[in-house]
């Protein structure tokens, strides 16, 4: 048996490359039991007055604590493309996925610092969440960013390993 040198860097890179990639889908599931408080505040939903084109961006919190007048919005989409007007830089995508005669299915994708999309069924006057997903966010960054020194650690003792077994069967077939 003749083993080359361990990979070295190579080691390091497809661990943690397999690391962050477990870390995301483990850190950002898709819920579809119950919300949290802070899950209700980050779950948008889009409110549009008067049979508009355009959607003002609201929390399932204030939907359901009533801060909503249920009687001036439809949380139905009007057909056709779907302007989402807020202030400031955040960006707001609403599609419709299913239209059906009383309900449809809505993904609402939100992206600042904090990313995430929304999916519900919309009614005239309710919506019912199907499921929320955190897509990015920095604590996400900042995980991925500390994952590097114990991947190091386990890449360098993987490495050291590799190289003492390539060491001693050398040793051996020398003999």
């Amino acid at each position: 048996m003749n083993l080359a040198r361990s990979p070295g860097y190579l080691t390091h890179l497809t661990l943690y490359v397999v690391a962050a990639t477990v870390l995301y889908f483990v850190s950002t599931p898709e819920i579809t039991g119950n919300l949290t408080e802070r899950q209700q505040r980050d779950f948008h939903v889009a409110a549009f007055s008067s049979s508009t084109n355009v959607a003002s961006p609201v929390s399932l919190a204030q939907v359901q604590s009533g801060k909503v007048d249920l009687g001036s919005v439809s949380f139905l989409a009007p057909a056709g493309d779907i302007t989402v007007t807020t202030s400031g830089h955040d960006l707001h995508k609403v599609t419709v996925l299913e239209r059906h005669p009383d309900w449809q299915l809505v993904e609402y994708h939100y992206g600042n610092s904090h990313d995430s999309t929304s999916r519900y069924r919309a009614f005239k006057a309710r919506v019912e969440p199907v499921s929320y997903r955190v897509t990015m966010d920095m604590g996400l960054f900042l995980s991925a960013v500390m994952l590097v020194v114990p991947v190091w650690i386990v890449a360098a003792a993987i490495n050291a390993l590799w190289n003492r077994i390539a060491r001693r069967t050398k040793a051996s077939e020398q003999a």
